[in-house]
């Protein structure tokens, strides 16, 4: 159990090499570790159940996770939410996703993700057959994905608070530009 580990501390030193392949549970492992970021993307997560708010508020983690497994995972809600420096393809990470119940609600909220890797997410999700989840992209823009995003709608997902950014108001102008790549978010 490596849950709340570094939670809320300073902490930010290489454990790549660390053997996690019988660990379930890293809830709120990072959370609100506001300078970790190291590379651990390929940590044995194939005993992993549950990474609720694992990088809740870690506010400078931006590193790739691709070789994480998730087949066993019930729970990513609030994985990211708030890690506003985080902006990765995640979609290698979902690989693996089945039809098991998987909670993604506020998964995404205020991350830093652009609208290139949310576009490719939603896109990836949409080429599945998982049905009836619930996204959170809270504060998130999407611009070539609209009709991914429409196709998970129609197969009963339910996606809070993102922003097709041709939508966006004059007061939050830049947001446009996000689709171009010529803004980070």
């Amino acid at each position: 159990d490596m849950s709340y580990m570094f939670y809320s501390t300073p902490f930010n030193q290489s454990i790549s090499g660390w053997n996690t392949s019988k660990v379930a549970n890293f809830s709120s492992m990072f959370g609100f570790a506001t300078k970790f970021n190291q590379t651990i993307g390929y940590w044995n997560t194939s005993e992993a159940t549950d990474l609720t708010g694992m990088f809740y508020n870690a506010s400078a983690f931006n590193q790739t996770l691709a070789g994480w497994d998730l087949s066993k995972v019930t729970s990513v809600r609030i994985m990211f939410e708030d890690a506003e420096a985080f902006d990765q393809n995640i979609t290698k990470l979902f690989s693996t996703l089945s039809d098991t119940v998987l909670n993604l609600s506020r998964f995404l909220d205020n991350s830093g993700m652009s609208a290139t890797n949310y576009d490719a997410l939603l896109k990836f999700f949409n080429k599945g057959t998982v049905t009836g989840r619930n996204l959170g992209a809270e504060g998130l823009y999407f611009c070539g994905s609209s009709a991914a995003r429409d196709s998970l709608i129609a197969k009963s997902w339910t996606i809070t608070g993102d922003i097709k950014a041709e939508n966006v108001s004059i007061v939050t102008q830049p947001a446009l530009d996000y689709c171009n790549g010529s803004l980070a978010k």
